[in-house]
């Protein structure tokens, strides 16, 4: 078969290593496929979206991989809380003190865990600022 634009498709082998973890292969697959019927454009999408969510998978597993290689993820967790704990509502201002928190869960996956695992982080509720229907109170 002669290749037109379109016809050649290049594929990377995507395979898992012994623990675990998804790779990409180092050299590409070239595939020659016809892409005039629908149903085969529709399979191409189909596989073409699959890779990219493998891809996005081996990414998101990277980037996990190197921050642990950042020296603040080697404190021990209950170190991490009590850096935390100085943002909380009882700490500073309470609606400062929550987005702030907020704002440590979206640093990385172990700040995300550490800050949702620990509930005193999160427990603190100022009654006097609530009506009778609990709705805050400015």
């Amino acid at each position: 078969m002669t290749a037109r634009e379109g016809d050649c498709i290049i594929f990377w082998h995507l395979h898992h290593d012994g623990h675990g973890q998804l790779n990409v292969s180092a050299s590409p697959v070239i595939v020659f496929m016809d892409t005039n019927s629908v149903a085969a454009r529709q399979r191409l999408w189909r596989t073409i979206d699959d890779q990219l969510k493998a891809l996005e998978e081996i990414s998101r597993t990277s980037r996990y991989r190197r921050n642990t290689l950042i020296p603040i993820s080697q404190l021990p967790p209950e170190t991490l809380v009590l850096i935390f704990s100085f943002l909380s509502p009882f700490a500073c201002d309470e609606k400062v003190g929550y987005l702030q928190l907020l704002r440590v869960t979206h640093v990385c996956r172990q700040w995300r865990e550490t800050a949702l695992d620990w509930p005193h982080l999160w427990s603190y509720i100022n009654f006097s600022k609530l009506t009778r229907a609990g709705r805050w109170h400015h």
